[in-house]
């Protein structure tokens, strides 16, 4: 529970930078072009993201079993 609490304080404190990115994050799908740095710095976040997806479904079932 401590790391709910520390979400929830960070978008507590950071809530408008969360609301400029993830508007950010959607303007460009109605213009099809990133203009802004907080476009680009929103559309890394996305593409950032999906290496340590994709990393966390691939060790998931080890990591899983390693416990049990």
């Amino acid at each position: 529970m401590p790391h709910a609490g520390s979400a929830l304080g960070l978008l507590w404190f950071d809530h408008r930078d969360w609301v400029a990115i993830i508007r950010a994050l959607l303007r460009p799908l109605s213009t099809r072009r990133v203009e802004t740095p907080t476009e680009r710095m929103a559309w890394l976040i996305v593409v950032a993201s999906i290496p340590a997806g994709l990393l966390g479904l691939a060790v998931e079932h080890t990591f899983r079993t390693l416990t049990t």
